[in-house]
C-alpha cells in the first residue's frame, strides 16, 4: 500500500523528447497500476478482520485529500500526484468495503493506467477533443458496465444501516471529487496544431479513443448484471459532478486559486521522508545480516552452530 506510485520515486530519471512522451506517462502509472494488481491478489488470499478498518481509515482519507486536491489544484505535478492518489484510495476504500471480492481493485488499477494516460497527455486542439474529458468523466462516475460501474456496485453493496451508509456517502463523495477533477479537461483552452496534415490530427483522436474504448471493453467483461441501485448511483454521481463543476466555473477564479494554493499547503513530503528512513534501516539490517549468513560467512557460521549444538547435547548426556 505504502508503494501505490503515489509517492514519487527518490531518484531522477530519463528525460525523453516530446515525440517519446509516452515512456514518461508509463513511469509514472505503472508502478502505481502493478501494486494494485499486487494489493487484488493479496485481497483473494483474504484479509484479516481487524485489519479492514485501517484499510477504510487510510483508503478514504487517501480519496478525499486527492480528490480535492485533484478539483481544486493547479500545478500540472501536483495535480497528476492528486490523481494517482485519489484513485488508489478509491480502490482500496472500495474494497474494504466488501472485502470478499478483488475486483473493484483490479478496476481501479485499469482506471488508473487508461485514463490516467488520457489525463496525463491530452491536449485540446479541436472542439472534438472535448469529447475525451466528458467520456473519461462518466467512467470515472461509475457509468454502468465500465470498471468505475463495478466499484460503485461494490460499494453500493453493503448499505445495511446507518454506519454503513455514512461509508458510502464517503465513497460516493470521493467518486464526485473524480469526476468533478476529470471535467475540468473539458475547459482546457485551445492549442494550435503543430502541423496541418489532416492524417496527424486524425491519429491523434483515435489514439486518446484507444484507452476509453479498452475501458468499456473491460467493464462489458467485468461487469456481471446492471442493477437498479448502481444506474441511480451513477445518476447521483454524475449529477452532483455536473451541478458542483458548473457551479465552480460561476466563482471568481480567484477564489478557486486561493482553494488551489491552500490545498497546496497538505504536503506529503514529510510522510514520505519518514517512510524513507524507515525503509533505508530495514534495509540495512537486511543487508547486514545478509553479508554474515552468505557466502563465505555462512560456512564459518555452520561451523559455529554445529559446535555449539554439539556442546549442548553432549553438556545434556
Amino acid at each position: 500500500m505504502l508503494r501505490l506510485g503515489v509517492f514519487q520515486f527518490q531518484y531522477g530519471s530519463v528525460s525523453y523528447p516530446a515525440e517519446r512522451h509516452g515512456i514518461e506517462i508509463l513511469q509514472k502509472l505503472l508502478p502505481a497500476g502493478a501494486a494494485l494488481a499486487l494489493l487484488a491478489r493479496i485481497f483473494d488470499n483474504g484479509v484479516p478482520e481487524d485489519v479492514v478498518p485501517w484499510l477504510s481509515l487510510a483508503g478514504g482519507l487517501t480519496l478525499l485529500i486527492g480528490g480535492v486536491q485533484w478539483v481544486f489544484d493547479r500545478d500540472e505535478s501536483r495535480i497528476q500526484q492528486a490523481f494517482k492518489l485519489a484513485i488508489s484510495g478509491l480502490g482500496i476504500y472500495a474494497a474494504s468495503l466488501y472485502p470478499g471480492d478483488a475486483s473493484v481493485i483490479t478496476a481501479v488499477g485499469t482506471l488508473l493506467i487508461l485514463i490516467g494516460g488520457v489525463f496525463y497527455s491530452i491536449e485540446i486542439f479541436s472542439p472534438p477533443h472535448r469529447i475525451w474529458p466528458i467520456l473519461c468523466a462518466v467512467i470515472v462516475a461509475g457509468c454502468p458496465w465500465t470498471p468505475g460501474g463495478v466499484v460503485l456496485t461494490n460499494m453500493l453493496i453493503p448499505i445495511s444501516g446507518l454506519h454503513s451508509i455514512f461509508k458510502v456517502v464517503i465513497g460516493i463523495s470521493g467518486m464526485v471529487l473524480l469526476a468533478m477533477g476529470t471535467l475540468r479537461y473539458y475547459y482546457l483552452p485551445s492549442v494550435r496544431w503543430l502541423t496541418a496534415e489532416s492524417s496527424v490530427r486524425f491519429t491523434y483522436g483515435v489514439g486518446l479513443s484507444f484507452p476509453i474504448v479498452v475501458l468499456f471493453g473491460l467493464g462489458l467483461r467485468m461487469f456481471e448484471e446492471v442493477t437498479l441501485t448502481g444506474f441511480i448511483g451513477f445518476l447521483v454521481v454524475g449529477g452532483l459532478a455536473l451541478v458542483f463543476t458548473l457551479a465552480i466555473r460561476k466563482l471568481p477564479m480567484r477564489d478557486v486559486d486561493r482553494w488551489g494554493r491552500i490545498l497546496a499547503w497538505i504536503d506529503m513530503g514529510p510522510i514520505v521522508r519518514s517512510f524513507a528512513f524507515i525503509g533505508r534501516m530495514i534495509m540495512r539490517v537486511a543487508r547486514g545480516t545478509s553479508d554474515v549468513l552468505e557466502g563465505e560467512g555462512a560456512m564459518l557460521w555452520l561451523v559455529v552452530i554445529l559446535l555449539l549444538t554439539y556442546l549442548g547435547v553432549r553438556g545434556i548426556a
